[in-house]
């Protein structure tokens, strides 16, 4: 499995290299082509796509599958050789919501019962919203553990209370595990400024006929 790097200042000059490897003359014709890219970021895709039209004059862009980090890890469990990978920030989501309804009577959760004293729906949603996103971001980049948070706060109770469910798999060191009839596959990522050791870890173990193209915007003027 071979593994590329590309730098420049230049968003243009990164999609034309992009282009360029996507046309790479080794590449098998039924390798699975795949732009990760980072989550929700809808402006850069819209603006990849228009380069590509504009640098290629192809519609090739159609041909990628498109993921986030998360998401591409995700497509990876089916092939993993273990049986968990990541949990999904939906399932955070309902185990924090099951953890605040069993811990309501844990003496570290009072502040949390204060803040949502009068039963303010929106307000409670809120917070479990940015709670999961929180816990999700902890879980994926292994911050911290084997918690980030204080002994004794209403924070870690919760944390310990999902992390102990048997479909979370956190930390993430499952993605280290080999994948099983997994497809040859051209893997472009761009737009990220760092990746966690344990995703870089998990491309390395991708199939040998698979080739990876990392895609750094960087300001130095070395690449001026």
């Amino acid at each position: 499995m071979s593994q590329k790097h590309f730098f420049s200042n230049d968003f243009s000059r990164l999609a034309a290299q992009m282009a360029s490897n996507f046309f790479a003359a080794t590449a098998h014709p039924l390798t699975k082509k795949i732009l990760i890219l980072p989550q929700k970021n809808r402006l850069l895709k819209q603006w990849l796509a228009e380069s590509f039209l504009f640098t290629t004059a192809k519609s090739v862009f159609t041909a990628f599958t498109v993921f986030s980090l998360e998401e591409f890890f995700a497509y990876l469990q089916q092939f993993s050789t273990k049986t968990l990978l990541l949990p999904s920030i939906d399932l955070i989501y309902f185990f924090l919501t099951e953890g605040i309804e069993v811990l309501k009577e844990d003496p570290t959760l009072a502040p949390l019962r204060s803040y949502l004293q009068g039963g303010d729906e929106t307000k409670e949603h809120q917070l479990k919203k940015t709670l999961t996103t929180l816990f999700f971001d902890y879980g994926t980049y292994e911050l911290q553990q084997p918690s980030p948070f204080l002994q004794g706060s209403w924070q870690k109770s919760l944390w310990d209370f999902i992390i102990q469910q048997k479909q979370v798999s956190y930390p993430v060191r499952y993605l280290k595990s080999s994948y099983n009839n997994l497809p040859s596959m051209q893997v472009h990522i761009f737009g990220y400024n760092y990746l966690p050791p344990i995703y870089l870890q998990a491309v390395t173990n991708l199939p040998t006929t698979s080739a990876v193209y990392h895609y750094h915007f960087s300001p130095s003027q070395i690449f001026w």
